[in-house]
């Protein structure tokens, strides 16, 4: 699986979370924050939208996950808090958008980095990116954060 690196600044971002495992109710808020973004006229081909998964499952119970749905915007979105996602330097994978594809990014991921001199900063959570581009065409991208 290949990789590029991009160093992303602090960017503030509209988001709704959810507390509970990591699954299918991802997907929904996912979607709901889509469907919210077309109603308002926003889903266009130059919005980001990231899924941010918090907490790691080796740390604490599924109960207590907590993912959130964030959008890049310059005006205030209804309903939503705000925040900023963290600045550094990320290993960028682009990978097909279906649970197979995503179920054999967080198995193998870590193995292709150790293999370069990247090691992964646990400091920052792990983001999927989706742009309108790579949403019609099945794919998203996952970005991990990195220390060199």
């Amino acid at each position: 699986m290949n990789y590029s690196i991009e160093v992303l600044p602090s960017t503030k971002v509209f988001y709704k979370r959810r507390v509970g495992s990591y699954g299918i109710e991802n997907y929904t808020l996912m979607e709901a924050l889509k469907a919210s973004l077309k109603r308002e006229e926003l889903f266009s081909e130059n919005i980001v939208i990231y899924g941010i998964a918090l907490d790691n499952p080796k740390k604490i119970s599924p109960d207590h996950y907590r993912y959130d749905v964030a959008v890049e915007s310059d005006i205030s979105l209804p309903n939503m808090k705000t925040r900023n996602l963290d600045s550094g330097e990320y290993a960028i994978f682009q990978i097909d958008h279906t649970m197979d594809a995503i179920s054999a990014f967080w198995s193998t991921f870590p193995s292709l980095l150790n293999k370069g001199s990247y090691i992964i900063d646990l400091s920052r959570p792990i983001l999927e990116r989706y742009n309108v581009n790579l949403i019609n065409k099945g794919r998203c991208e996952m970005l991990v954060p990195i220390k060199i």
